[in-house]
Protein backbone atom coordinates (compact mmCIF):
# COMPACT_ATOMS: atom_id res chain seq x y z
CA UNK A 1 0.00 0.00 0.00
CA UNK A 2 2.57 2.90 1.07
CA UNK A 3 4.39 1.69 -2.57
CA UNK A 4 0.65 2.07 -4.43
CA UNK A 5 0.67 5.27 -2.97
CA UNK A 6 4.07 6.92 -3.52
CA UNK A 7 3.18 5.55 -7.74
CA UNK A 8 -0.55 7.67 -7.32
CA UNK A 9 1.16 10.13 -5.65
CA UNK A 10 4.45 10.77 -7.72
CA UNK A 11 2.30 10.62 -10.87
CA UNK A 12 0.14 13.53 -9.61
CA UNK A 13 3.09 15.59 -8.58
CA UNK A 14 5.11 15.33 -12.17
CA UNK A 15 1.55 15.65 -14.36
CA UNK A 16 -0.17 18.54 -12.07
CA UNK A 17 3.37 20.12 -11.72
CA UNK A 18 3.91 20.12 -15.93
CA UNK A 19 0.66 21.39 -16.64
CA UNK A 20 0.11 23.93 -13.51
CA UNK A 21 3.30 25.38 -14.22
CA UNK A 22 2.74 25.67 -18.46
CA UNK A 23 -0.86 27.33 -17.94
CA UNK A 24 0.19 29.75 -15.03
CA UNK A 25 2.45 32.06 -17.11
CA UNK A 26 -0.80 32.98 -19.24
CA UNK A 27 -2.74 33.29 -16.68
CA UNK A 28 -0.80 35.80 -14.54
CA UNK A 29 -2.47 38.37 -17.09
CA UNK A 30 -6.16 37.72 -15.53
CA UNK A 31 -6.51 41.61 -15.11
CA UNK A 32 -6.43 42.62 -18.68
CA UNK A 33 -8.06 39.65 -20.61
CA UNK A 34 -11.54 38.65 -19.50
CA UNK A 35 -11.43 34.97 -21.08
CA UNK A 36 -8.27 34.47 -19.06
CA UNK A 37 -9.96 35.44 -15.93
CA UNK A 38 -12.69 32.51 -17.26
CA UNK A 39 -10.18 30.12 -18.09
CA UNK A 40 -8.45 31.04 -13.91
CA UNK A 41 -11.31 30.27 -12.37
CA UNK A 42 -11.90 26.77 -14.46
CA UNK A 43 -8.39 26.19 -13.01
CA UNK A 44 -9.54 26.89 -9.31
CA UNK A 45 -13.42 25.07 -9.54
CA UNK A 46 -12.18 21.67 -7.83
CA UNK A 47 -11.50 23.49 -4.48
CA UNK A 48 -14.98 24.10 -4.67
CA UNK A 49 -16.69 21.71 -6.36
CA UNK A 50 -17.40 18.60 -3.38
CA UNK A 51 -15.87 15.81 -4.02
CA UNK A 52 -18.74 13.11 -4.44
CA UNK A 53 -19.77 15.36 -7.49
CA UNK A 54 -16.43 14.92 -8.74
CA UNK A 55 -16.35 11.22 -7.76
CA UNK A 56 -19.23 10.32 -9.68
CA UNK A 57 -18.63 12.47 -12.72
CA UNK A 58 -15.23 10.48 -13.36
CA UNK A 59 -16.10 7.62 -12.61
CA UNK A 60 -19.11 7.69 -15.52
CA UNK A 61 -16.41 9.39 -17.44
CA UNK A 62 -13.31 6.74 -17.12
CA UNK A 63 -15.57 3.75 -17.67
CA UNK A 64 -16.14 5.42 -21.26
CA UNK A 65 -12.95 5.43 -21.82
CA UNK A 66 -11.34 2.54 -19.93
CA UNK A 67 -9.98 4.36 -17.36
CA UNK A 68 -11.78 2.59 -14.47
CA UNK A 69 -9.82 0.92 -11.99
CA UNK A 70 -6.79 2.23 -13.23
CA UNK A 71 -3.67 3.29 -12.10
CA UNK A 72 -4.05 6.36 -14.31
CA UNK A 73 -7.64 6.77 -13.54
CA UNK A 74 -6.51 7.26 -9.82
CA UNK A 75 -3.64 10.07 -11.08
CA UNK A 76 -5.51 11.69 -13.68
CA UNK A 77 -8.67 12.03 -10.85
CA UNK A 78 -5.67 13.42 -7.97
CA UNK A 79 -4.48 15.97 -11.07
CA UNK A 80 -7.95 17.36 -11.60
CA UNK A 81 -8.18 17.85 -7.69
CA UNK A 82 -4.91 18.98 -6.74
CA UNK A 83 -4.07 21.33 -10.23
CA UNK A 84 -5.54 24.19 -8.30
CA UNK A 85 -2.72 24.06 -5.44
CA UNK A 86 0.02 24.37 -8.20
CA UNK A 87 -1.86 27.45 -9.75
CA UNK A 88 -2.50 29.01 -7.33
CA UNK A 89 0.95 28.96 -6.24
CA UNK A 90 2.62 29.63 -9.57
CA UNK A 91 0.77 32.36 -10.04
CA UNK A 92 1.61 34.22 -6.93
CA UNK A 93 5.19 33.74 -7.45
CA UNK A 94 4.93 35.07 -11.23
CA UNK A 95 3.04 37.84 -10.06
CA UNK A 96 5.60 38.78 -7.58
CA UNK A 97 8.33 38.62 -9.94
CA UNK A 98 9.56 42.10 -11.55
CA UNK A 99 8.86 42.56 -14.89
CA UNK A 100 11.50 44.67 -15.67
CA UNK A 101 13.83 41.17 -15.56
CA UNK A 102 11.75 39.86 -18.00
CA UNK A 103 12.02 42.77 -20.38
CA UNK A 104 15.50 43.54 -20.04
CA UNK A 105 16.62 39.94 -20.96
CA UNK A 106 14.35 40.19 -24.01
CA UNK A 107 15.77 43.70 -24.98
CA UNK A 108 19.26 41.56 -25.35
CA UNK A 109 18.06 39.54 -27.80
CA UNK A 110 16.59 36.42 -25.68
CA UNK A 111 13.45 34.58 -27.44
CA UNK A 112 10.41 34.41 -25.68
CA UNK A 113 11.10 30.64 -24.50
CA UNK A 114 14.56 31.53 -23.55
CA UNK A 115 13.27 34.18 -21.20
CA UNK A 116 10.78 32.07 -19.95
CA UNK A 117 13.64 29.47 -18.90
CA UNK A 118 16.29 31.20 -17.56
CA UNK A 119 14.64 33.72 -16.24
CA UNK A 120 10.77 33.66 -15.32
CA UNK A 121 10.66 29.83 -14.13
CA UNK A 122 14.16 30.13 -11.98
CA UNK A 123 12.02 33.05 -10.36
CA UNK A 124 8.87 31.11 -10.22
CA UNK A 125 10.85 28.14 -8.51
CA UNK A 126 9.53 28.60 -4.79
CA UNK A 127 6.09 27.92 -5.62
CA UNK A 128 6.33 25.44 -8.37
CA UNK A 129 8.26 23.25 -5.75
CA UNK A 130 5.46 24.98 -3.09
CA UNK A 131 2.95 23.23 -5.57
CA UNK A 132 4.06 19.90 -6.01
CA UNK A 133 4.21 19.90 -2.54
CA UNK A 134 0.91 20.44 -1.57
CA UNK A 135 0.01 18.38 -4.65
CA UNK A 136 1.36 15.46 -3.43
CA UNK A 137 0.19 15.90 -0.05
CA UNK A 138 -3.24 16.44 -1.37
CA UNK A 139 -2.77 13.03 -3.36
CA UNK A 140 -1.43 11.08 -0.26
CA UNK A 141 -4.31 12.14 1.78
CA UNK A 142 -7.31 11.90 -1.05
CA UNK A 143 -9.94 9.41 -0.15
CA UNK A 144 -13.49 10.03 -1.59
CA UNK A 145 -12.49 10.05 -5.34
CA UNK A 146 -9.87 7.48 -4.64
CA UNK A 147 -13.44 5.35 -3.34
CA UNK A 148 -14.95 6.30 -7.03
CA UNK A 149 -12.28 5.83 -9.79
CA UNK A 150 -9.65 2.80 -8.16
CA UNK A 151 -10.40 -0.54 -8.44
CA UNK A 152 -9.18 -3.51 -6.00
CA UNK A 153 -5.89 -2.95 -6.82
CA UNK A 154 -5.25 0.83 -6.30
CA UNK A 155 -5.25 0.66 -2.61
CA UNK A 156 -3.80 3.62 -1.32
CA UNK A 157 -2.98 4.26 2.34
CA UNK A 158 -5.69 6.63 2.98
CA UNK A 159 -8.51 4.48 1.11
CA UNK A 160 -7.33 1.45 3.46
CA UNK A 161 -7.07 3.85 6.48
CA UNK A 162 -10.65 4.51 5.80
CA UNK A 163 -11.73 1.14 5.05
CA UNK A 164 -10.20 -0.50 8.35
CA UNK A 165 -11.56 2.42 10.47
CA UNK A 166 -14.99 1.51 9.48
CA UNK A 167 -14.36 -2.19 10.62
CA UNK A 168 -12.43 -1.22 13.80
CA UNK A 169 -9.77 1.20 15.31
CA UNK A 170 -6.47 -0.18 15.71
CA UNK A 171 -2.71 0.66 16.71
CA UNK A 172 -1.45 0.94 13.40
CA UNK A 173 -4.52 3.79 12.13
CA UNK A 174 -3.28 5.77 14.73
CA UNK A 175 0.14 5.44 14.10
CA UNK A 176 -0.84 6.43 10.14
CA UNK A 177 -3.03 9.40 11.06
CA UNK A 178 0.46 10.45 13.31
CA UNK A 179 2.79 9.92 10.62
CA UNK A 180 0.16 11.99 8.09
CA UNK A 181 0.58 14.72 10.73
CA UNK A 182 4.03 14.95 11.27
CA UNK A 183 4.57 14.89 7.47
CA UNK A 184 2.36 17.41 6.92
CA UNK A 185 3.91 19.70 9.58
CA UNK A 186 7.35 18.90 8.09
CA UNK A 187 6.20 20.05 4.45
CA UNK A 188 4.78 22.99 5.66
CA UNK A 189 7.84 23.87 7.82
CA UNK A 190 10.36 23.17 4.77
CA UNK A 191 7.75 25.07 2.48
CA UNK A 192 8.06 27.87 4.82
CA UNK A 193 12.20 27.49 5.25
CA UNK A 194 12.57 27.61 1.30
CA UNK A 195 10.23 30.43 0.56
CA UNK A 196 12.07 32.57 3.52
CA UNK A 197 15.67 31.66 1.73
CA UNK A 198 14.07 32.72 -1.59
CA UNK A 199 13.33 35.71 -0.43
CA UNK A 200 16.10 36.36 1.18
Amino acid sequence: MPRQSKVVGAGTTVLVTVLGTIGSPRLRWTRVWLILRFIRTVFLLPMVVPAVVLGVGMQLMFAQYGLANTYLGVIVAHTVLAVPFVVVNVTASLQGIDQRLEQAAASMGAAPHVVLRTVTLPLAMPGIISGAVFAFATSLDEVVLTLFVAGPNQRTVARQMFSTIRENISPAIAAAAFVFIAGTLAIALLVNVGRRRAAG
